[in-house]
C-alpha cells in the first residue's frame, strides 16, 4: 500500500485522501476503490466497469473489465464475460481472456483453470504445465515441486511439468523446506475387504446407524468406521519419493520444524527427524507447531500448548484453541457461564486481552493493565480495540468507564460493531453493523476504511 493514500468514501463515491490528515488528493468519483499496492497502482470501479489508476489519479487502463484481481508479481488478472486473462502494471495484455480462473502468483507461477482442469503458467502467460490436473496446490513450487491431483490421487510435479512423485497418495503431498520430509496418506483396504468378504464398493446410503453399499450390503456404522480407519495409514517420504522410515502411523503431519506429531494406537506423540519418539503417545490431539509451540490436549476437553520437547508450556485450561501463535499471540476460547469467550494469550500464557461478554445487554471488554493495547487507552477518553472471531476481525470503539484494581472495564459509548476484512498495511475495510444512514431515501449500512487508531475514512449522512 502507498502509505500516503487511503481510499476515502463520500456517500456513494470513492476517491483517495492523505493518510491520517484525510486531505483529499484524488476526488471522489469512483463507484469503488481499493488501496494502492506497493507499486503505486490501485484497482477502481467506474460506471460499472473496472480499471487501474496511478497515484496521480490517471487511468492506466480503460474501464472495460468486469473485475480485476491483483495477482502479485506486479501482474493483474482481469475477467470479461466470465473469462480470465492477465495484464501488467502498464495495462499491457499478457494473456487474452481464455481461462475460467487464474489464481494469484506464487514464486513466479500461477495455477489456471479451464473446463474443470488445472495447469500452470508463468508471469509471461506461457503454459509450463498443461491443463490436465483435477486440482493444484496453491503453494506452487515450494522447493521446486508442486502437489497435484489427478483421478482422485495426489503426487508432485516439477517446474517442467514432469511428475516426480507419482499420483498414488490419498491427500496433498506437502514439503516444507529445508526439512523436505512429507507425510503421505495411503489407503489400503485389504483388511476391510477381508472383513467384508468382498471388494469394497462405494457407499450408496448413510443412515444414523448403518451404511449401505451399492450392492445392498448393510454395515453397522461403528464397524464400518473402525474398518475404514484401519485402512488409512501414513508414512513419510522425501522429494525423491523414497520412504525415509519403515514406521507406519494412523495420522501424521509433514515436518514444519525439527519435530512433528504422529498418531499411534489412537493417541498422538512427537517424533524427531530421525523418527525417535520424543513423547509417549498420550495426547488426544497435537496441532502443527508455530513459533515453537503447538496446541495440544490430553483428555480432549481442555487445551493448552506444548514445546518441541513435549513439555507443557501453557496449561491445559482452554475449551478450544482457534489459532496457534502468530507474532507472539494466540487465540483461545473459554466457556464462561455458557458463553464462548475469545481470549488472546502471549507465549507465557498471560492474557493479552480478554474477550467480549454480553452482560445485561451491554458489551464489556476486560483487559489487563500491563498488556492492554499498543496505544495506551487511558490517555484519551475513547479507546479502540479489535479481535478476531472465526475468519473475521471485529473492531470495537469503546468509552472509558472505570478502573478497579488491575482490571479496566470499558463500555460502549454507543453500540458500534465493526466487521473488518484482513488488514492491508495500516488500514482495513470495515462494515458498521451498529449504525445506519440514509442516502436518497434508502437505509445504508456504513462501510469504508479504518486505520489501527480507529480513524475512519468515509463521510455519510447518519440517520
Amino acid at each position: 500500500m502507498t502509505k500516503q493514500l487511503v481510499p476515502y468514501r463520500v456517500n456513494e463515491k470513492w476517491g483517495y485522501c492523505e493518510y491520517r490528515t484525510k486531505k483529499i488528493l484524488i476526488e471522489p468519483q469512483y463507484q469503488y476503490a481499493l488501496p494502492f499496492n506497493d507499486k503505486g497502482i490501485a484497482i477502481v470501479k467506474y460506471e460499472d466497469k473496472w480499471g487501474i489508476i496511478n497515484t496521480r489519479g490517471l487511468s492506466i487502463t480503460n474501464f472495460e473489465f468486469d473485475g480485476i484481481d491483483d495477482c502479485n508479481e506486479n501482474i493483474f488478472a482481469f475477467h470479461i464475460n466470465d473469462k480470465y486473462g492477465l495484464f501488467d502494471s502498464n495495462g499491457q495484455i499478457l494473456v487474452d481472456p481464455i481461462y475460467d480462473y487464474i489464481q494469484s502468483f506464487c514464486n513466479g507461477y500461477a495455477a489456471v483453470k479451464n473446463n474443470s482442469k488445472y495447469g500452470i503458467i508463468d508471469f509471461t502467460g506461457k503454459v509450463i504445465v498443461d491443463l490436465i490436473y483435477d486440482d493444484i496446490s496453491h503453494k506452487l513450487f515450494v522447493d521446486d515441486v508442486c502437489s497435484v491431483k489427478i483421478d482422485g490421487k495426489y503426487g508432485c510435479i516439477n517446474k517442467q511439468g514432469v511428475i516426480v512423485i507419482p499420483c498414488t497418495y490419498d491427500d496433498w503431498v506437502v514439503f516444507h523446506p529445508p526439512y523436505n520430509i512429507a507425510a503421505v496418506k495411503i489407503t489400503d483396504r485389504s483388511e476391510f475387504n477381508k472383513a467384508l468378504g468382498k471388494d469394497f464398493d462405494v457407499t450408496q446410503f448413510v443412515s444414523e446407524d448403518n451404511i449401505t453399499l451399492n450392492d445392498g450390503t448393510v454395515i453397522n456404522f461403528d464397524e464400518y468406521y473402525r474398518l475404514d480407519k484401519k485402512s488409512i495409514k501414513y508414512k513419510f517420504i522425501n522429494t525423491k519419493n523414497e520412504f525415509v522410515s519403515d514406521m507406519v502411523f494412523e495420522d501424521a503431519y509433514s515436518f514444519y520444524c525439527d519435530v512433528t506429531s504422529v498418531k499411534i494406537n489412537g493417541k498422538y506423540a512427537l517424533i524427531d527427524l530421525s523418527f525417535n519418539l520424543i513423547t509417549e503417545p498420550k495426547f488426544i490431539w497435537i496441532e502443527r507447531f508455530s513459533e515453537g509451540l503447538a496446541p495440544a490436549t490430553i483428555d480432549g476437553k481442555l487445551y493448552g500448548f506444548i514445546d518441541e520437547s513435549g513439555n507443557i508450556v501453557i496449561d491445559f485450561e482452554f475449551d478450544s484453541i482457534k489459532n496457534g501463535f502468530y507474532h507472539g499471540i494466540a487465540k483461545v476460547v473459554k466457556n464462561v457461564n455458557g458463553e464462548e469467550i475469545c481470549y488472546f494469550i502471549d507465549r507465557r500464557g498471560a492474557t493479552f486481552q480478554f474477550g467480549v461478554a454480553l452482560l445485561e445487554n451491554e458489551y464489556v471488554i476486560e483487559t489487563l493493565v500491563d498488556n492492554i493495547l499498543e496505544n495506551n487507552p487511558w490517555e484519551v477518553n475513547i479507546a479502540s480495540c479489535y479481535f478476531s472471531w472465526g475468519d473475521k476481525i471485529y473492531f470495537y470503539k469503546l468509552g472509558r468507564d472505570k478502573t478497579e484494581g488491575c482490571n479496566i472495564n470499558f463500555k460502549f459509548s454507543k453500540p458500534m460493531l465493526y466487521e473488518l476484512e484482513p488488514w492491508i498495511g495500516e488500514i482495513a475495510l470495515f462494515t458498521d453493523f451498529g449504525e445506519k444512514y440514509k442516502l436518497n431515501g434508502s437505509e445504508i449500512v456504513p462501510f469504508g476504511y479504518i486505520d489501527k487508531l480507529g480513524n475512519e475514512y468515509w463521510e455519510g449522512l447518519p440517520l
